[in-house]
């Protein structure tokens, strides 16, 4: 992407995706009219701030949208930028740096399950589920795009007028994980350890068994399931 012609806040809406993009490659799908599927072009705010914000940012926005609807949803972050509901995934985001571009630029990819139907999930049922299957009823995808973009204007705001620390410490209050056991992986080795901050620059900061923190960024690590591998070096 170089120069681009389109204005900051344009929206891209699609009505289904065979291969969609999630974070360390992997792959997103939606049947038609049953997800809502919008990305947001926007311009970087800030050279001195980290294009990472907007993952937070992002997650917030979608965590109150989701929360605003008229429906009985308790919504809840997993780290990085996944919005859970019940301890299943309701909503995966990907922000994407355009550093190159003119003006630089970031793209936030956004998928919400809203309407499918448990047989959906049924291949992997303990992941997913969807805002009709939490709420007992079927939703307006319009209704819900609106309730997050408004949500997602008025986290730039806040973003802009107060920086990324404001921000990070709200994402904070609604993260299931923080100051838990956990387990990472970069793809070689697996990591456990406590939980117990964000840094400055929206890194997980991990206390190992030998008391050392450990930082890891999103792009790098993810967090899994399973025995426990712990490297210790």
């Amino acid at each position: 992407m170089g120069n681009h012609s389109w204005p900051s806040g344009t929206i891209v809406w699609a009505d289904f995706q065979t291969a969609g993009r999630g974070r360390m490659g992997r792959s997103w799908q939606a049947p038609s009219a049953e997800a809502l599927l919008f990305s947001v072009l926007l311009d970087l705010q800030s050279a001195t701030l980290p294009p990472t914000a907007y993952t937070f940012l992002a997650a917030l926005a979608v965590y109150y949208g989701i929360g605003r609807l008229n429906v009985p949803l308790s919504p809840a972050i997993k780290w990085p930028n996944d919005i859970l509901i019940d301890n299943r995934k309701v909503c995966g985001i990907l922000a994407q740096t355009r550093l190159n571009a003119d003006p630089p630029a970031v793209i936030i990819g956004i998928g919400v399950n809203v309407n499918q139907s448990p047989s959906f999930f049924r291949d992997d049922r303990a992941a997913g589920i969807s805002l009709a299957m939490a709420a007992g009823q079927t939703l307006d995808r319009q209704t819900v795009l609106v309730a997050i973009l408004l949500a997602l204007d008025e986290m730039l705001g806040r973003y802009c007028s107060a920086g990324l620390p404001e921000i990070l410490q709200e994402w904070k209050r609604y993260c299931v994980g923080l100051g838990k056991p956990v387990e990472v992986t970069d793809g070689r080795h697996r990591y456990s350890g406590i939980f117990t901050d964000v840094g400055p620059r929206g890194e997980m900061c991990l206390r190992d068994q030998r008391g050392r923190i450990r930082s890891f960024f999103a792009a790098d690590v993810t967090i899994v399931k399973g025995e426990k591998d712990d490297t210790g070096d």
